[in-house]
C-alpha cells in the first residue's frame, strides 16, 4: 500500500487505494456524525465581528 501511495498524487487514486486496504467497518459513518446532520440553513458566527476591531 505504501508504495502505491508514493507513486501518485491523484487524490482519487489515493482514496481508492485506502478504501481497498481499510476494512469497511472503519469507513462507515459514525453515529455522532449522522445525528449531527440537520436540514435547513446553517448559521455562521463571525467571531471577529463580535470582538470588534
Amino acid at each position: 500500500m505504501n508504495n502505491e501511495l508514493k507513486k501518485t498524487i491523484n487524490p482519487l487514486t489515493i482514496l481508492a487505494v485506502l478504501q481497498k486496504n481499510i476494512a469497511p467497518e472503519f469507513l462507515q459513518e459514525h453515529l455522532s456524525e449522522s445525528a449531527a446532520q440537520t436540514s435547513g440553513p446553517r448559521e455562521v458566527i463571525l467571531s471577529e465581528y463580535l470582538m470588534g476591531e
